[in-house]
């Protein structure tokens, strides 16, 4: 099964989720809301574009991602370890 990449398999077959936002800040761009208050933007040029991602105690780190191929256990204590 191929999951979102911030949606983890442990190697007992729990589910992790560490999120993983992409972020850019734009000028003179175009925002339109339809009728069902979906936001579009279009146009004008990036300023800045970021990738945020979060490890496996929760912290939020710059430019990361657990990858997909990590083996991930939960322990008893409930606390996500790598497995080696």
């Amino acid at each position: 099964m191929r999951l979102p990449a911030q949606i983890l398999i442990t190697t007992s077959g729990e589910y992790i989720f560490a999120p993983v936002v992409k972020t850019e800040t734009r000028s003179g761009s175009t925002v339109s809301i339809d009728a069902e208050s979906v936001v579009t933007i279009s146009g004008g040029s990036v300023d800045d574009a970021i990738t945020v991602g979060m490890d496996i105690d929760g912290s939020v780190k710059v430019n990361f991602q657990i990858k997909s191929s990590q083996k991930l256990n939960i322990g008893t204590d409930n606390i996500i370890k790598i497995s080696l």
